[in-house]
Formats: C-alpha cells, structure tokens, sequence
C-alpha cells in the first residue's frame, strides 16, 4: 500500500508544487515568517519548526514575487494536520483579490490546468 497515493486520492482539491514567503498572524502576539508550499485552493503545507496546537485560526500572508512590488494573498485558516517539518492548513475564508492571485498561481504551476479550472470553479471558497 502506497501512503502518499493513498492521501493524493482523497484529496479533493489539486495541489502544486510551489514555495512561497508566509506570514502567520494569530492573535495580537504571534507572528512567524515560514514557507508554505504544496498549494491548493484549499489549502496548503506551513514548513516551521514552530509548535502551533491543530484547530488553531490564522491568518496568513503569502507573499509572491519581487519584494517591492510582489502581490499578497490574504486568507484565514486553521491549523489541520501536523507533521515533521510543518502542518497542514485549511483555508477558511479568502478576499476576492487573493482569491484571483491564488487561483492564478495555481494555474500557471498546474500539470493539469483543465482539471484545476473546475476544481475553482466548484472552490466553496469564491473570494468574499
């Protein structure tokens, strides 16, 4: 039995492989710098070595591009998995202009761009 097949099957939403600066606001006193990766429109990998408790709210910032000109993805979520090097995170709310950002970035780093047009399509989370 493959693992990683296994856990690629239940995933509802496509993930790519991709590295971007995060930011991960909780609360008025935490604040980590970290890298988020294998993202999907639902969601994404935080790497830390950071100790955060699973079910934990956020918010994050995902920093793409040139520092002084690079868009921002804006996006709540909470703290769903954890494992060695990072968790898990589940994206529960987005604004409609990280919503275009993200979905694009997705897309140009998709194999399968048709796939992940519908998978936006159908994405509960539509930008509000």
């Amino acid at each position: 039995m493959n693992k990683k097949r296994d856990v690629q099957e239940r995933r509802r939403f496509t993930r790519v492989q991709v590295t971007v600066e995060a930011e991960v606001l909780g609360g008025k006193t935490l604040r980590i710098r970290a890298a988020a990766t294998e993202l999907s429109m639902r969601g994404f990998f935080l790497r830390t070595n950071r100790k955060l408790r699973l079910g934990t709210p956020c918010a994050f910032r995902l920093l793409l591009g040139n520092p002084a000109m690079r868009p921002v993805i804006h996006v709540t979520g909470k703290i769903i998995r954890a494992r060695r090097g990072g968790f898990g995170v589940e994206l529960t709310d987005i604004d409609l202009n990280s919503f275009d950002h993200l979905s694009g970035l997705v897309l140009t780093r998709s194999l399968d761009p048709a796939k992940l047009e519908s998978e936006i399509r159908k994405t509960p989370l539509r930008g509000s």
